[in-house]
């Protein structure tokens, strides 16, 4: 008979105790691997979009393309992006945009300066005008909440697409006071406040937008205005 020594025998339970751990460790690896819940399109494209926090992205939609590339300035756990455009060259108002991330289409190749470029597919409730402000830090200053009183029709425009029902309007209003203020509202939902000038290039930008996604203006008028529009 071999005499094996006491301590030799406890280091050998203590290996084998070691490995079973590890085994069990294993299993249980794999069991949470197998059961893990997969990463959705919204949680996918929510993780792609917070790299590129506070950049700015090219947007497109059925309704048409931005004017103006709008920044990722947020995205909230339960995966809203918010498109926030600045007030600027294209843009005679501020406003953002909340966009459900299962409602997007990501093409991760850049353009321009923009490493994404975005399809929103739907919009995630309404638009929110921030006025004049041109940092999303700023949302929060009076300017960031205008008001408009409005007085008599100064411009419409009705467009329709050949073969389909489908309508979009551009509605431009002037100011109740008289002064050189007006109001743009579209129909896709931008909502524009400006001078004469600013209103009639972004009426044109908007018009040019309606064209190239295949609308033709069936119908047209202006109204009254102490200053004019320059809109063909």
């Amino acid at each position: 008979m071999v005499f094996v020594p006491r301590q030799m025998l406890f280091r050998t339970k203590l290996e084998r105790w070691a490995e079973l751990d590890a085994e069990r460790n294993m299993h249980l690896q794999q069991i949470a691997d197998n059961t893990k819940k997969p990463v959705t399109q919204a949680e996918g494209n929510a993780a792609t979009l917070r790299k590129h926090l506070r950049a700015s992205v090219t947007v497109s939609e059925e309704r048409g393309g931005w004017g103006t590339p709008p920044e990722i300035v947020e995205v909230s756990d339960d995966n809203i992006v918010t498109l926030f455009t600045p007030r600027g060259h294209s843009s005679s108002a501020a406003w953002c945009v909340k966009v459900y991330c299962g409602d997007l289409e990501i093409t991760d190749i850049p353009q321009g300066s923009c490493p994404l470029r975005l399809k929103v597919l739907k919009r995630y409730g309404a638009d929110v005008q921030l006025g004049e402000i041109t940092k999303w830090e700023d949302r929060f200053q009076p300017a960031a909440s205008p008001t408009f009183a409005k007085g008599g029709m100064a411009y419409h425009a009705t467009y329709g697409k050949p073969g389909s029902s489908e309508r979009r309007t551009l509605y431009a209003y002037a100011a109740k006071d008289g002064s050189n203020s007006f109001l743009l509202e579209a129909s896709t939902g931008e909502r524009v406040m400006g001078n004469n000038e600013e209103i009639s290039k972004r009426f044109s930008v908007l018009q040019i937008e309606y064209e190239a996604a295949g609308f033709e203006r069936s119908a047209s008028g202006t109204g009254g205005s102490l200053h004019r529009l320059f809109i063909r």
